[in-house]
């Protein structure tokens, strides 16, 4: 009696442990690290300020739309990854920003001793012809 209680529950046991049912799951394909993801930037190129240039049409003043802006300017390299130089009143530079794509999001971050440290601007779709939008929006340079 004890023999085939052994062997029934020996038995229930295997059985228990057998074939898993569950459908497999699919491993999600990591996504990039963004430090390290290089990407074309779609409006690469020089750009000012729409607020500055509004500035400049509205009081016909280059000195005076200075004023109510400092960065007014920002050359976009072509793929992230890449130094993005900003012009600040335009006469200060920073070169030590580099362009990354973060979760859909374009960003410039600041680069120390040869790593990307924290995130400085974000980059929103410029809206040029919008003045009324009075936000730090920049328009392509023509020239």
């Amino acid at each position: 009696m004890i023999r085939s209680i052994c062997v029934i529950v020996t038995m229930l046991s295997l059985v228990a442990c057998g074939t898993d049912n569950k459908p497999t799951q699919q491993s999600a394909t990591p996504a990039p690290d963004f430090k390290t993801y290089s990407a074309p930037i779609p409006f690469s190129g020089s750009w000012i300020s729409a607020i500055y240039l509004k500035d400049i049409t509205d009081a016909q003043s280059p000195r005076k739309a200075q004023e109510s802006i400092e960065e007014c300017y920002i050359q976009l390299p072509s793929n992230t990854l890449t130094p993005a130089t900003m012009i600040i009143n335009f006469h200060e530079g920073l070169s030590d920003l580099v362009t990354v794509i973060n979760n859909g999001s374009y960003q410039l971050w600041e680069k120390q001793n040869d790593s990307l440290s924290r995130a400085v601007y974000t980059i929103e779709a410029p809206l040029c012809g919008q003045p009324e939008n009075r936000r730090q929006d920049l328009c392509q340079d023509s020239s």
